[in-house]
């Protein structure tokens, strides 16, 4: 059986495997010549296959029981506690990238970021709404990325961290009441050598050059954090994955 076939027997429900198969399909077109055969299907559902780890100050997940089909929701910093952050990991994973600068990647969530939203309160926050981790200092991200230089208060980023020197792209504006789930994508052109990034199926209006990525294998790990007290940070995960070629896909 192929490593494909094994993530869409093994991602649960028909529901679950038709967005996978979705976004595999997408993968394909945005990238032909990865010849991609291997998605990493991750359902943010319940805490027995995400955890979250790196947690500083406060930061908890737990499964959010109001949404169908079921979500995680992290809830970062509070009035009196700074700084807080927490990181979301696939249990038991490996890297899911061998080398983020040298080979092709594909990575998406859905996802739903509830706040903080107002300009202040974002300007002490980073929410990753998927994120490719390797440590803190090197990783490719797309969310709201208000607390470092380059990020944005009113607008969705997407940034590579390489060495801790930030390079962004900025997206649509944040905001949106109810707060929407939005379609989450970030992917590595290896020809081109250029990262991109969409939210919706609409693609940022700028790339970042490949050569700012670090020579870094990475795994699924996005980051949700407070720098200062005030507005608690809460963002909801759905699901997520990652597309690469084999044989890269569960290194140490």
């Amino acid at each position: 059986m192929s490593l494909l076939a094994w993530a869409f027997r093994n991602s649960g429900a028909a529901v679950a495997r038709d967005w996978f198969e979705q976004r595999f399909d997408r993968a394909r077109a945005l990238l032909p010549l990865a010849n991609f055969d291997t998605v990493i299907p991750i359902e943010c559902a319940e805490t027995v296959t995400v955890e979250l780890t790196d947690v500083a100050g406060v930061a908890d997940a737990t499964p959010a029981a109001a949404v169908t089909g079921g979500a995680i929701a992290v809830d970062v910093g509070d009035a009196a506690i700074t700084p807080s952050q927490g990181r979301l990991n696939l249990v038991g994973s490996g890297s899911h990238v061998g080398t983020l600068n040298a080979e092709y990647w594909y990575m998406a969530a859905l996802v739903k970021y509830v706040g903080p939203t107002d300009g202040a309160q974002v300007a002490e926050t980073g929410a990753d709404a998927v994120a490719l981790w390797s440590d803190d200092d090197n990783r490719v991200t797309i969310g709201v990325l208000g607390n470092v230089s380059g990020g944005s208060t009113t607008q969705f980023v997407g940034r590579v961290n390489n060495a801790g020197s930030n390079f962004t792209s900025l997206g649509p504006l944040l905001g949106g009441e109810p707060a929407p789930w939005h379609l989450f994508e970030a992917w590595f052109n290896v020809v081109a050598n250029t990262v991109h990034f969409a939210i919706d199926g609409v693609e940022f209006a700028a790339t970042i050059d490949g050569a700012n990525l670090p020579a870094v294998a990475a795994k699924w790990g996005p980051i949700v954090q407070r720098s200062a007290i005030g507005d608690q940070a809460t963002v909801q995960y759905e699901k997520a994955t990652v597309i690469v070629t084999s044989p890269t896909v569960g290194g140490a």
